[in-house]
């Protein structure tokens, strides 16, 4: 099976929604390799983060393109009883 950094991020995301579904406030940020090989438009997004519900792939999560390293961590930020 080939590696597909987009469907792992959206495996991921997936997760991330459903947590946050069932009231689990959810983030992410951004993270670089930080090295001489980063792109200009993956550094501008080194740091970024945002609630995972206003997540699009490839906009403001990674990957950003094919051949993007970028990767996102993801964080609680608070519950919200139902």
């Amino acid at each position: 099976m080939a590696y597909d950094k987009y469907q792992m991020a959206k495996d991921k995301l997936d997760k991330a929604l459903k947590g946050n579904s069932a009231g689990i406030i959810m983030s992410y940020t951004v993270n670089t390799l930080e090295d001489e090989r980063v792109r200009s438009k993956c550094a501008e997004f080194e740091g970024y983060t945002a609630y995972v519900s206003e997540t699009l792939i490839g906009v403001n999560h990674p990957p950003f393109d094919e051949d993007c390293r970028c990767f996102a961590t993801y964080q609680i930020e608070g519950i919200q009883k139902k």
